[in-house]
């Protein structure tokens, strides 16, 4: 008997049980390679939506911090996918309009859009915590922060600055100015225009 017939005969007599033992062990490699690529990358995507969520618990008194503003621009990016972060997206969306609405020109209306934001991205935080693993309860949320009184009076003081600023550029506000330094302008610029006249009579 031929070699070729020898071999025919072996793949007739080999079962279908033996032709998948042989199947797997020729692809368990690749199998767990993409296996252990898939759980790998798993693992990086909610440790992306962890450091999301605690740098916006960290920063939730600090709601102007650059790294509060990138987390939260971040939300549409890492919590895409999946049907459980729907509400993490609607409550997003949320807090996102809430932000946009500051049209307040009285301390009530000021106050109302500040409690709104409070609101809103107490109900962000809850809801993405429990997307993550997390229950918190919205007292936990908004009074378990520590958050020394210089930087309050840091914030307060910067903010009342850009808003004298903002009424300094927009002419609600002026500098108050002594008789003397109008004089002084005044005499500085007589001298100034005689210098020109010198210097185009020249």
């Amino acid at each position: 008997m031929s070699v070729e017939s020898n071999i025919a005969q072996i793949l007739i007599n080999v079962s279908l049980k033996d032709w998948l033992t042989i199947a797997a062990i020729l692809t368990a490699p690749v199998s767990a390679l993409w296996i252990q690529s898939k759980l790998d990358e798993r693992k990086e995507t909610r440790k992306r939506r962890l450091d999301i969520f605690k740098t916006l618990m960290a920063t939730r008194a600090a709601v102007m911090s650059q790294d509060h503003i990138k987390a939260l621009n971040m939300i549409d990016i890492e919590f895409y996918r999946g049907k459980k972060y729907k509400k993490v997206k609607e409550a997003w969306c949320e807090y996102s309009q809430a932000r946009t609405q500051d049209t307040a020109t009285t301390d009530a209306e000021q106050i109302e859009f500040n409690m709104d934001c409070e609101d809103t991205l107490t109900e962000l935080l809850i809801v993405m915590g429990k997307a993550l693993g997390y229950d918190f309860d919205p007292t936990h949320i908004m009074q378990s922060i520590y958050k020394p009184q210089g930087h309050v009076t840091d914030e307060e003081y910067q903010m009342f600055i850009k808003t004298q600023l903002m009424k300094l550029f927009t002419g609600d506000f002026s500098l108050p100015v002594s008789v003397d330094e109008v004089q002084e302008h005044k005499r500085l610029r007589k001298l100034a225009i005689k210098y020109l006249e010198g210097k185009l009579t020249k």
